[in-house]
C-alpha cells in the first residue's frame, strides 16, 4: 500500500454547518451490532449493486467472513423504504419490548406503519415492502461475540423473519388482528445474544435513507474514538461503499461529489464538526481515501448521554445484585450471606454463595429481581 498523501479538506467544512445551537432531545434506541454492520438493502434510487462480501484470513486461504444477499425475484430488491421499515419500525419495536425478545411480536396496523414511512396509507405498497424484507435470502458465515464475551458463529442460509397480516393464522393457531412478524433463526439468536449499541432514534428518523445508513456505520467509529479520547474517527471510503452499499468511484471528483451529499446533513446538524480526506490505496492497489471525522457537539452530547445511561444501568444492576435474597425451603425470605449454610438435603439454598449471589435452582429464583 502506498503511503498516504497530504490531507485534503472537505469544502463542506467552510459552510459553517456546525453552528446549530439548539439540539433536539436524544431518544436512545439500542440495536444489535452484527447484521447492522453488513449491507442488506439497495439504498440507491437507480441501479443495483451485487451485495456479496468475502474476507479471508491473513494468508488468504481461510474465509473469515462471507455475506451474500439474494432478493426475491417476484417482489424485487428491498430498497430505501424497506430499509426505513427495518430501522424506524421493527428495530424500534424490538427496543421497546426489550431483550430477550419473543419469537413473535406485534407491530401495529398497516395504516399506522404506512403513515410512519410516508406512504400515506398505501397499504398495498407496504405489503410489498414487507414481503421484500421477509423473503430476502441471506447466506452468511459470520463470527461475533455475545454479551458474555464468548465467540459465536453463524454459517447458514436463512431469511430474517416471517410476516403475518391481519386475518392470517399465527403459529399458535390464532388469527392476527394486526401486523405481526415471527423471527427466524439465526436472526433471532443474534438479536437476543449480540452486544447492542445506542443510537439517537429521533436524529435517525429525520435523515434520508443514505444519510441514515451513514450514521449507522460512522457512529461505531465516532463512539470508539470518543471512548478512547481520539480527536478523529477514521472510515475508509472503500469500507463505506461496501457496507452501505454505495457505488464506489476511483477518481477524486466523483468521490468528493458523492460524499459531499452524504456528509452535508451531518455537518449541518452538528454531528460532525470537520471532515478531511487522506489519499491512499486499498490492499489491491486501487485508489482509496481515508475519511477522518472530527466529532461535533451533537456527537459529544450523544456520547455523554449514552455513557451516563450505561453507568446508571450498571449501578442499578449492582444494587439489584447486592439486594438479592435467597428463598429457603421454609419459604421465608432471608438475605443471602456467605456465612449461611444450607440444611443437608435441601437444594437451592445459599451454600456459601457469597453476598448478592444466587443459586441457579429454578424453584428458588427471586421473583422480584430485575433482569436488567
Amino acid at each position: 500500500m502506498n503511503s498516504p498523501k497530504p490531507q485534503e479538506k472537505n469544502p463542506l467544512n467552510q459552510e459553517g454547518g456546525t453552528s446549530q445551537t439548539e439540539l433536539a432531545p436524544i431518544d436512545i434506541i439500542r440495536t444489535e451490532t452484527v447484521f447492522s454492520r453488513l449491507p442488506i438493502h439497495q439504498l440507491s434510487k437507480k441501479g443495483s449493486i451485487d451485495i456479496r462480501i468475502i474476507r479471508r484470513e491473513g494468508n488468504g486461504s481461510q474465509i473469515s467472513l462471507y455475506w451474500k444477499i439474494s432478493p426475491n425475484r417476484d417482489f424485487g430488491e428491498p430498497r430505501q423504504l424497506a430499509y426505513k421499515l427495518d430501522k424506524l419500525v421493527i428495530d424500534r419495536r424490538i427496543d421497546e419490548i426489550g431483550r430477550p425478545i419473543p419469537r413473535i411480536i406485534r407491530l401495529g396496523s398497516l395504516h399506522s406503519i404506512a403513515e410512519k414511512l410516508g406512504l400515506q396509507r398505501n397499504t398495498n405498497e407496504l405489503k410489498k415492502i414487507f414481503r421484500q424484507n421477509a423473503l430476502l435470502g441471506i447466506t452468511a458465515r459470520v463470527k461475533y461475540r455475545n454479551t458474555d464475551g464468548r465467540e459465536e458463529s453463524i454459517d447458514s442460509t436463512f431469511t430474517r423473519y416471517t410476516v403475518y397480516f391481519r386475518g392470517q393464522e399465527l403459529p399458535d393457531g390464532k388469527r392476527a388482528e394486526t401486523v405481526f412478524i415471527g423471527f427466524n433463526d439465526p436472526y433471532l439468536q443474534v438479536v437476543n445474544n449480540s452486544i447492542t449499541r445506542p443510537q439517537d432514534y429521533e436524529y435517525l428518523s429525520q435523515l434520508t435513507p443514505v444519510a441514515q445508513r451513514f450514521y449507522e456505520l460512522v457512529s461505531f467509529k465516532i463512539f470508539a474514538a470518543l471512548s478512547n479520547q481520539y480527536p478523529t474517527a477514521k472510515l475508509p471510503y472503500s469500507e463505506f461503499c461496501t457496507t452501505a452499499p454505495q457505488t464506489r468511484y476511483y477518481d477524486y471528483d466523483h468521490f468528493k461529489k458523492q460524499m459531499y451529499k452524504i456528509h452535508r446533513p451531518h455537518l449541518q446538524s452538528g454531528y460532525l464538526k470537520d471532515v478531511r480526506y487522506v489519499t491512499t490505496r486499498d490492499p489491491e492497489g486501487k485508489p482509496d481515501w481515508e475519511i477522518l471525522y472530527t466529532p461535533g457537539p451533537r456527537a459529544h452530547r450523544e456520547y455523554h448521554t449514552f455513557s451516563q445511561r450505561r453507568r446508571q444501568e450498571r449501578k442499578r444492576k449492582r444494587r439489584a445484585g447486592s439486594n438479592l435474597i435467597c428463598r429457603l425451603p421454609s419459604r421465608r425470605l432471608r438475605p443471602c450471606s456467605g456465612s449461611m449454610r444450607s440444611p443437608v438435603g435441601f437444594p437451592g439454598t445459599c451454600q456459601d454463595q457469597g453476598v448478592g449471589k444466587w443459586h441457579k435452582q429454578k424453584n428458588y429464583s427471586n421473583p422480584t429481581a430485575s433482569s436488567g
